[in-house]
């Protein structure tokens, strides 16, 4: 093994924490504790199981909140999906959308709606007219 001289010894010990632009500074043991118990929860947190049907029902009652009223802030949230989202979570949020318009759509050809939803239906089966089955987004 070879020699490790103090300044080696400090720059691997394990109760220092590094500050921005390469400083160190000892850490106490409180410092410790709080760190691994974030951890632990983060880890925890992690090995929880996923609830899709439950984040589901979560986001579209959100989503529901938002749009119940009568001055809809449609363009702010248009620009803060547009704008602010990752790329391929806008492509995965069209996706959502068109399982909406192909759902509407199937409604108007049912007519399964009624004068609050009918336009909706309608743009939606004229949309979809127009697609037709060549609808393909593929996750990039």
């Amino acid at each position: 093994m070879g020699h490790v001289t103090q300044k080696h010894r400090s720059h691997i010990s394990s109760k220092r924490a590094k500050y921005p632009f390469g400083k160190f500074r000892k850490v106490s043991k409180l410092e410790l504790k709080e760190w691994h118990d974030r951890f632990k929860t983060m880890e925890e947190d992690m090995k929880k199981e996923y609830n899709v049907e439950e984040d589901i029902k979560e986001t579209v009652d959100k989503l529901t909140r938002l749009v119940n009223n009568f001055d809809i802030p449609a363009t702010k949230f248009a620009e803060e999906l547009c704008n602010k989202t990752h790329p391929t979570l806008q492509q995965n949020v069209m996706k959502l959308f068109i399982a909406c318009i192909k759902m509407w759509s199937e409604k108007y050809k049912k007519g399964h709606y009624d004068l609050r939803s009918e336009a909706t239906c309608k743009m939606s089966k004229e949309i979809m007219d127009k697609l037709g089955d060549n609808i393909y987004l593929p996750m990039i």
